[in-house]
């Protein structure tokens, strides 16, 4: 595959995503998913795919990553989580600080991910 190629599948893929992500958070009386962990799971996962694709389409743009790259987007993505919280409650849904510490132990994932498979995919483990 081509940089150029690459370049706009990740971004098409991190987009669709956090598309798709807004819209779930933000839907009104969505039922509720019982599990036993409530849905502190559903949104460590949600973030850490959010994580790793955002972390795939930053590399594609600017390779390698750095450490403070890192830095920037763990930050941001801990805002957008934050924001996402906060504005749910205008559509009935209920801000939890509980949900946001998932959010961003799904990042922090997300992230780990995204350097342990791109250090075997250049063979620095």
């Amino acid at each position: 595959m081509t940089a150029i190629v690459w370049r706009r599948a990740s971004l098409a893929a991190l987009i669709i995503y956090w598309l798709v992500l807004v819209v779930a958070t933000h839907v009104p009386k969505v039922p509720e998913i019982k599990l036993e962990q409530g849905d502190k799971l559903v949104h460590s996962a949600a973030y850490a795919v959010l994580a790793l694709l955002a972390a795939v389409c930053w590399s594609a743009w600017r390779s390698p990553l750095r450490k403070l790259d890192f830095l920037w987007l763990f930050a941001a993505l801990a805002t957008y989580a934050a924001i996402d919280e906060i504005t749910q409650t205008p559509f009935g849904r209920q801000a939890d600080f509980h949900d946001w510490l998932a959010d961003l132990v799904g990042i922090a994932c997300g992230i780990a991910a995204y350097v342990v498979v791109s250090r075997l995919s250049r063979g620095r483990v």
